[in-house]
């Protein structure tokens, strides 16, 4: 988790080295009891401090980010606009519901006018 807080974005983790380290924490949580994960929870609770260190010495943040490096191709940006988009259009549907096999039914609210 730490590597993941490199300034230098070549000393991060891939996305499949973040997938197979949580892959690895999620099958290990599975076999194993809760009080031998104690490390686990350690480390989460170390970046929940260190999380919150950045945010209050305003390393972290929305204000930190706003330069990208002139090379990037993908950028971070707000998602409230499309937040405010899915709202509206799922304010139109009743429901949504999700079983635990994966599938999902949408209950459409039919208006008259």
């Amino acid at each position: 988790m730490k590597s993941c807080w490199d300034p230098d974005p070549k000393k991060r983790p891939s996305i499949s080295e973040i997938w197979d380290t949580c892959s690895l924490w999620y099958n290990h949580y599975r076999s194993v009891s809760i009080i031998s994960s104690s490390d686990y929870i350690i480390q989460f609770a170390q970046a929940e401090l260190k999380r919150k260190d950045l945010i209050v010495s305003k390393k972290l943040g929305s204000k930190f980010s706003e330069k990208p490096h002139p090379k990037a191709i993908y950028t971070s940006r707000s998602l409230n606009s499309y937040i405010s988009k899915c709202s509206s259009i799922f304010s139109k549907y009743s429901s949504i519901n999700f079983s635990s096999n994966g599938m999902y039914t949408i209950l459409i609210k039919v208006i008259f006018g």
